[in-house]
């Protein structure tokens, strides 16, 4: 059983990570504006990376890690869903 919940946190710090990260990226990017300029591309870059290492860490000092996972997969589809919204939904 042990083996399994390393599987699922290596799993969740990996794809989850990316995921998540990126989600949030796009909302902060569809937040500053369309065309956002190459500073602004660069510290939402940073801003990802920063929350790529904190998923990480989350991930591994957690001890429910299905519930880590729920977590990640809903704010991932929040952060895509208002990105989608905005953009498409002709807010901006």
């Amino acid at each position: 059983m042990k083996n399994m919940d390393m599987f699922f946190r290596v799993l969740a710090a990996t794809f989850g990570t990316y995921f998540l990260a990126s989600a949030i990226t796009t909302f902060i990017l569809v937040l500053l504006e369309i065309n956002p300029n190459i500073q602004e591309i660069v510290e939402a870059f940073k801003i990802e990376f920063l929350i790529g290492i904190a998923v990480i860490l989350w991930v591994f000092y957690t001890k429910n890690i299905i519930k880590t996972l729920i977590y990640i997969v809903v704010w991932t589809f929040v952060s895509f869903a208002l990105s989608f919204y905005l953009l498409k939904g002709g807010v901006l």
